[in-house]
């Protein structure tokens, strides 16, 4: 059982089935791909938030807190769409990078319905207040360096 319903804070249990519901209703209304997952936009999102230098699986894992074959699944399937290279690195063979494509761009750019939700949602938000926001979710989970990494990618999305 996930932990938000364990809890006993209705205020808690309010907001965390409000966020549940508002990424369900994003993902209905999306019509042009229908068989993405939410977490496959995320993924798509954060690869745009390194390129043209590229990130790592094992760096995906960490900031998303998952484990690593999870990332390889969504990592394949978004190869086999064309929507992201997985290539070794010049004069290395270490760590393959993860990079969009322009067909990655472009549906992150036409299509993501989690990102169009979020800017109905947030847009009337300055980049000081989206700051804010990440500063809080900072303060509750200190230890997570993933919400550091995703605060630096704030001016990217406007």
């Amino acid at each position: 059982m996930p932990h938000y319903l364990q809890n006993e804070n209705p205020d808690l249990l309010r907001a965390a089935s409000t966020l549940a519901v508002f990424v369900e209703q994003a993902f209905r209304k999306a019509k042009a791909h229908p068989d993405m997952s939410p977490f496959e936009f995320t993924v798509l999102r954060l690869v745009a938030q390194f390129d043209p230098n590229g990130i790592t699986a094992p760096d995906i894992a960490r900031t998303f807190d998952v484990n690593i074959s999870s990332v390889t699944t969504v990592l394949s399937r978004e190869l086999q769409r064309g929507l992201i290279t997985w290539e070794f690195p010049e004069n290395s063979k270490k760590n393959r990078l993860v990079r969009l494509t322009q067909a990655g761009w472009s549906l992150l750019g036409d299509h993501d319905p989690l990102q169009a939700a979020l800017v109905d949602l947030f847009g009337k938000l300055t980049a000081e207040e989206l700051r804010q926001l990440f500063d809080m979710l900072i303060r509750l989970d200190p230890t997570q360096q993933r919400w550091r990494d995703l605060k630096h990618g704030i001016d990217f999305w406007r």
